[in-house]
């Protein structure tokens, strides 16, 4: 809350602000404000009301504020525009609002917790260096890519690039309709429901998404041997690399049940 209210604090409108508040807790202290604006237990006065009225109008127009933010897509902005506003005058919805603005930590988490253990059973010897069975090879670092360098020479690379560019193509059309039920259809079923709930959440934000993956160039695809049929622990994975402006992201497909789904990115 410390760090909240310093950056509250900061900025061109730092003093307009400290006056509100001054201004708000004096008028608290002295008339007995309740929670919430209530009326003071004596008649106000003309020039309680006049200042209560200007505490109350700006609070108004920080939360304005905030919501053309958050259609812009300025999410920081737009959470300390409402923080702003809850100071002056406090709402549990508004406080509900700000705490929304938080993101699905939890891919990130598996993902940590995925290389973690990769790590360990590399470390532990080759009877184990496989990693866990059940998770796709990761991207970058020590890229699958590299371990098997003949991947653009497999016979089958033209098929099944065909193949995921259709579904891909499918993908980014539903992004850029911004269609998250079609979006999601092309998700790998062990992870459709966090994709979906992410586009759900943003979905102005799918169209210029979708650009992004226009550019996507194949960088890997697992040999045919390496996908055992007789299982479902062992799939055969393909990794599409994506320049943002010199940074490197990968999207991750899957093939399951001799069809490829869009599995992370």
């Amino acid at each position: 809350m410390r760090t909240v209210l310093r950056r509250i604090f900061k900025g061109p409108s730092a003093r307009r602000t400290c006056r509100f508040l001054g201004l708000a807790g004096l008028l608290v202290c002295q008339a007995a404000v309740k929670p919430g604006g209530a009326e003071p237990s004596v008649p106000p006065s003309n020039e309680w009301i006049h200042n209560r009225i200007a505490v109350l109008e700006q609070a108004l127009s920080l939360r304005n504020e905030a919501h053309r933010m958050e259609a812009e897509g300025n999410v920081p902005g737009a959470m300390e525009a409402c923080w702003k506003s809850f100071v002056l005058y406090p709402d549990s919805r508004l406080e509900k609002k700000v705490f929304s603005f938080r993101p699905d930590l939890q891919p990130l988490k598996d993902r940590i917790a995925y290389l973690e253990s990769l790590r360990a059973a590399r470390q532990a010897g080759p009877a184990t260096a496989s990693g866990p069975a059940a998770a796709p090879p990761a991207p970058g670092g020590d890229s699958a890519g590299r371990d098997n360098p003949d991947w653009r020479t497999y016979p089958d690379l033209p098929a099944e690039k065909k193949a995921i560019g259709e579904v891909f193509s499918s993908f980014r059309s539903a992004l850029k309709a911004g269609d998250t039920k079609r979006a999601a259809a092309c998700v790998d079923e062990s992870r459709r429901e966090t994709y979906a709930a992410l586009f759900e959440n943003r979905p102005e934000a799918m169209p210029s998404f979708a650009a992004l993956l226009d550019a996507a160039e194949m960088s890997f695809l697992s040999a045919p041997e390496s996908a055992d049929p007789g299982t479902t622990s062992t799939l055969r994975t393909s990794e599409y690399a994506v320049d943002v402006g010199g940074f490197t992201f990968y999207v991750r497909w899957v093939k399951v049940d001799g069809k490829w789904m869009l599995f992370d990115f």
